[in-house]
């Protein structure tokens, strides 16, 4: 791997978990009742989007790639199912 190459993973890693700090930490705000921050819109079932999340990070972390039948079981029976597979 080149100092190019690894110091772009370094920045997209950077960037990744940023946003899936910042994506639970605004949904522990919303669930704070002395907090008057509110998401708007926030899904019934927003924990099953966190799960897809984690996987999708989980992937790009360890490299290993998740298969169809991982995928359509995360779906499940969610409106909104986006491939979360990471493409090599």
């Amino acid at each position: 791997m080149t100092a190019q190459e690894e110091k772009l993973s370094r920045e997209l890693t950077e960037h990744i978990v940023k946003t899936y700090t910042w994506l639970l930490q605004c949904i522990s705000y919303h669930f704070d009742n002395a907090d008057e921050y509110k998401l708007k819109e926030l899904p019934k079932d927003f924990n099953q989007y966190l799960g897809r999340i984690r996987l999708a990070v989980d992937a790009y972390v360890t490299g290993n790639t998740i298969n169809d039948e991982l995928e359509a079981y995360e779906n499940g029976e969610l409106s909104n199912q986006i491939p979360i597979r990471i493409k090599e």
